[in-house]
């Protein structure tokens, strides 16, 4: 068989489908468009609106890039996302007194309300999503996830590394 027949073969072979990496991402896709849709129409605030607020009452006051390094959402997207929510009255930022270049980010009372309305509608999908699964599996699902995380982090260390050289 010549090369040229192998490579055909093997490409012919190949199914995204069945990659991790293509799975994980299609069902993150999955799960991100709900919640997009429904926290949009029901709530008036997009994904990323959602996660700066969810963030922002789990690490409490912080950056935008403190949010950005935890969540490894986009700079450009979270900057957007706070502009909003600043002239929504839902945050507040104010200079960073170690840094001026950078401003702290608050929840307002305003913010807190939306947050609490949008984690009840939060819990019952993540309620729908757990409930599919056993408490083992649940479990080996949380380590196995660990796992993958700690491999992509690695992965992304490495590629830092090649593009400092």
């Amino acid at each position: 068989m010549s090369e040229i027949k192998k490579q055909i073969q093997l490409d012919e072979d190949f199914d995204i489908r069945e990659r991790l990496a293509y799975r994980i991402t299609k069902l993150s896709a999955t799960i991100a468009n709900w919640a997009g849709r429904t926290y949009l129409d029901k709530y008036g605030v997009t994904m990323t609106e959602w996660r700066v607020l969810v963030m922002l009452v789990s690490l409490g006051p912080c950056s935008a890039r403190q949010i950005c390094d935890d969540t490894k959402m986009d700079k450009g997207n979270v900057s957007r996302a706070v502009k909003r929510l600043v002239v929504d009255g839902r945050l507040t930022e104010k200079t960073n007194p170690n840094d001026g270049r950078s401003t702290i980010l608050r929840i307002t009372a305003k913010g807190r309300a939306i947050y609490k309305k949008v984690k009840a509608f939060s819990d019952r999908r993540e309620s729908a999503l757990t409930d599919a699964l056993t408490a083992k599996e649940r479990q080996t699902y949380l380590e196995l996830t660990d796992k993958l995380q700690k491999v992509g982090e690695d992965l992304l260390l490495e590629l830092d590394r090649e593009e400092d050289t």
